[in-house]
């Protein structure tokens, strides 16, 4: 049984609920979370945040409304639970995070909908990384050593799914939970013997203090990490034409970034937390998906049981206590509104 003081500490458990609605007044301000961040000392947009304040479209359509668009700042360091209180408490209406974080948010009692697939096929690459001088060839090799990993976090499936792969169960290593600025800070330094993380990976090689072991480079789908655009639910039933415009807004976002002739730019805005441009280019170039089709904000025919798979991990992993219907956290008719509003039907290729 998972102590309960790992959850408490993780933000991941005992969630109160928001109050309920009784009215659907005009709500003063929208809070939205993903790609806000303080770097530099100073708050940071990147990705479709700043994409979004590019454009000045939902700015000045919530303005019409009498509606302020606020930022909502979280650490790296605890996105998710961040972000689940957030959506707890009340202080956040929309964000863009990750899958399983979302699934102990709305087993916890505080329920959410997926409204826009964040693009990039819904998921990026997750990389196993040793430190520079190990002589390790593949994970077995790392068999009875310490391997960080950062749990309740969208990378935590995919590692786990590696391991089965290689005939190798969680006891196999000493898994630490750590966050992944302090893993990183630990393989470099040699104080783990690995560490399952994101995109950062590339970062580490390019400073010489580690060493790539794995990647999900070119592998199917399920060996991604998803994050997706999530809002409050009860915020999405009692303001449907606020949800509707914040929607749009990320569908426009994800239509700008799909044109080529904007890559420079949107690199520009993914280096102002300090990532060199030579890691950007390199995590995007390596990813292997189309630059246009890396952006289609649809909604996959095998979208409902991945996440269905997902609760399954959760609660087979002690994440959660309680089954919840994965299938009910979508909500595509605002995707689907959005893209016949602004002529985008069949911009992007369907998967099959």
């Amino acid at each position: 049984m998972i102590d309960r003081r790992f959850l408490l500490k993780a933000g991941l458990a005992t969630l109160a609920a928001p109050a309920i609605i009784a009215r659907a007044e005009t709500p003063k301000a929208i809070r939205i979370a993903g790609g806000v961040n303080f770097a530099q000392g100073q708050l940071q947009l990147t990705g479709y945040a700043a994409i979004i304040q590019h454009q000045g479209w939902l700015a000045a359509e919530l303005d019409r409304r009498g509606v302020k668009l606020e930022p909502f700042a979280v650490s790296h360091k605890a996105t998710g639970p961040q972000i689940n209180e957030g959506f707890a408490n009340g202080s956040l209406e929309f964000a863009s995070y990750g899958d399983l974080p979302t699934i102990i948010c709305n087993a916890n009692g505080v329920q959410t909908r997926l409204l826009v697939p964040n693009g990039m096929g819904g998921s990026g690459d997750t990389f196993l990384v040793v430190p520079a001088g190990s002589t390790a060839k593949d994970v077995t090799d790392l068999k009875g050593k310490r391997i960080a990993v950062h749990r309740g976090r969208p990378w935590e499936i995919p590692f786990f799914r590696l391991l089965a792969a290689k005939g190798l169960s969680p006891s196999d290593f000493t898994i630490l939970n750590i966050d992944p600025m302090t893993g990183a800070a630990a393989v470099s330094a040699g104080k783990v013997d690995g560490l399952f993380t994101m995109t950062d990976a590339y970062l580490l090689e390019e400073k010489g203090v580690a060493r790539i072991l794995w990647s999900s480079k070119g592998l199917a789908p399920e060996w991604k990490m998803r994050t997706e655009m999530f809002g409050r639910k009860d915020f999405v039933e009692t303001q449907p034409e606020l949800t509707q415009l914040v929607t749009t807004a990320y569908v426009k976002a994800a239509h700008w970034a799909s044109d080529p002739a904007n890559r420079d730019m949107f690199l520009e805005f993914q280096g102002r937390t300090g990532t060199p441009r030579s890691v950007l280019d390199r995590t995007y170039d390596e990813q292997g998906t189309q630059w246009r089709q890396r952006w289609a904000p649809l909604f996959a025919p095998d979208l409902a049981e991945r996440y269905q798979e997902t609760v399954q991990y959760a609660l087979d992993n002690k994440l959660i206590r309680q089954k919840i219907d994965g299938g009910k956290l979508l909500a595509p008719s605002f995707t689907a509104k959005a893209l016949k509003d602004l002529g985008l039907e069949g911009y992007w290729q369907a998967a099959a």
